[in-house]
């Protein structure tokens, strides 16, 4: 079974695409707070509901995976469909304070599609030199994310600067990766045999907790727009049966092949900055 499982190391564009996003919200907040700088909002509002679309985490942060990684991403032909979007909801404890209590939650999705040929790519099959590869690669998993916490908040006109500190569980749902694989003769580009591999990965969670820094702008008498950067420190425990399923089509027609393996990971680790925009009601 060993052979049926091709390990490769690519590199992560996971940390330019972070500083993207948290560019582009800091950005945003900036221009909006400039386009409403008349606007103003004197009536104290002690409750807070809003919504929120969250920086994705990167799949190789899970930790557990031996699997389940952001691989064929060098080529230009990844789809990635994954989002990360949530709400929340703050109630300010005391009037005419600055203390409050906040729940979010946040649910991330991932969608990932892209195809690999090794005649781009320049690599040599593992089959042998004489072939070339072609790949179609799918990923899905999910990760619900539960974070109650406290924040102070420093009202100044239009402009809510806050800060806080919060607790963070998040729950790893399972991952499922289908490959497939055809394999062409290179002189005469005639498929030779194909693979299909399926795999299953059990996730788990993670606790941890850390602090958070963002404002908000009153754009309306009700309404606000913000942007918030976080980071948490955690405990991790990931991962657990992965079931690989692969089937060969060749001239030998080997059967249907299933294997159970045991991939785990626990410890502790920094989270990356992540960064969110959000809209709110105030009420």
């Amino acid at each position: 079974m060993s052979n049926t499982i091709k390990k490769e190391k690519v590199r992560s564009r996971y940390f330019s695409g972070e500083t993207k996003i948290i560019i582009t919200a800091m950005i945003f907040s900036l221009i909006t707070w400039s386009a409403f700088a008349q606007l103003g909002n004197k009536k104290e509002k002690k409750w807070q509901v809003g919504l929120t679309l969250n920086t994705v985490e990167s799949i190789q942060d899970f930790g557990a995976n031996l699997f389940i990684t952001e691989q064929y991403t060098d080529v230009g032909h990844r789809k990635n469909n994954s989002y990360n979007a949530g709400l929340y909801v703050t109630y300010k404890v005391k009037s005419k304070s600055n203390f409050s209590l906040r729940l979010s939650a946040k649910m991330t999705n991932y969608k990932i599609k892209d195809v690999r040929d090794t005649r781009e790519t320049k690599e040599i099959p593992f089959s042998a030199a004489s072939q070339y590869s072609i790949y179609n690669y799918t990923l899905k998993s999910s990760i619900i994310n539960i974070s109650p916490g406290i924040l102070w908040s420093f009202n100044y006109k239009i402009i809510n600067p806050y800060g806080g500190f919060e607790f963070v569980y998040k729950k790893y749902n399972d991952a499922v990766v289908n490959t497939y694989s055809s394999y062409y003769d290179a002189t005469t580009n005639g498929l030779i045999s194909s693979q299909n591999q399926n795999l299953k990965e059990k996730e788990g969670f993670t606790l941890g907790a850390g602090p958070f820094l963002g404002f908000s702008i009153n754009v309306f008498k009700n309404i606000s727009i913000g942007t918030e950067l976080s980071y948490e420190f955690y405990y991790y425990k990931l991962g657990g049966n992965v079931i690989e399923t692969v089937t060969i089509n060749n001239p030998t027609n080997s059967p249907v092949q299933t294997e159970t393996l045991q991939q785990t990971a626990e410890g502790f680790k920094f989270s990356n900055i992540t960064a969110l925009v959000n809209l709110s009601i105030n009420f």
